[in-house]
């Protein structure tokens, strides 16, 4: 298996608050993505962080359900002792963990997970409303869960493109398990992946993604 990752600050930011890695992690292999809210300071540390911990938790053979809520304990530490703001880790948290003949896909918050079959690319893409997802940092904050709940609602809408495209919507988080069977490849995206732009005209996602996972 051959993993890698990628990313590049957006042309209106002053830093980049994205944080993607990927490889070995113990016995598995993970992909995980970070994309720091623009509106919230230093989450361009805060996604570093969220990322690295996920990835140690991974690495320590916690489960793949447990490791965000393990991440984020670690995560509050580390931005505790640097004296961040705890709305660092206001950030979206997406990848894959490979483990056994099973993928584990997962999206906290918003962003693009994909599967490439011999049939074509299989798309998974979270929104929310007004732009302001659920980020998993806001489990540490009953009172910052309630005011966003109260203000944008709980609902993430999951739109799956591929030969039978559905949407429906989830609280929380989103998590899907398939075999790897048939599967040659996958990846996943920040919510980046909807805002390309050819000149005047944004690109669908789904042509965004079929182009950058045009690899062997």
């Amino acid at each position: 298996m051959e993993a890698d990752a990628h990313f590049i600050m957006g042309s209106t930011h002053g830093v980049c608050q994205d944080y993607a890695l990927a490889g070995r992690a113990g016995s598995r292999w993970a992909a995980i993505v970070c994309d720091g809210c623009s509106s919230s300071p230093d989450t361009d540390f805060g996604a570093r962080v969220l990322a690295r911990a996920c990835l140690a938790a991974l690495m320590r053979n916690t489960s793949v359900t447990e490791s965000v809520d393990h991440a984020l304990i670690v995560a509050h530490e580390v931005i505790a002792n640097l004296s961040l703001p705890k709305d660092a880790l206001d950030a979206t948290l997406c990848g894959w963990v490979i483990e056994g003949g099973v993928a584990h896909g997962f999206i906290h918050g918003d962003g693009v997970l994909s599967v490439r079959r011999p049939t074509g690319v299989e798309i998974h893409q979270a929104v929310q409303p007004a732009n302001a997802p659920d980020y998993p940092s806001y489990r540490c904050d009953p009172d910052r869960a309630r005011a966003h709940e109260q203000k944008y609602g709980d609902e993430t809408i999951i739109t799956v493109f591929g030969a039978a495209s559905t949407t429906f919507a989830v609280q929380r988080d989103y998590r899907i398990e398939l075999p790897l069977a048939d599967i040659a490849g996958f990846a996943v995206f920040s919510d980046g992946a909807a805002t390309v732009s050819n000149r005047s005209q944004t690109l669908p996602a789904t042509t965004v993604v079929d182009i950058l996972t045009r690899y062997p």
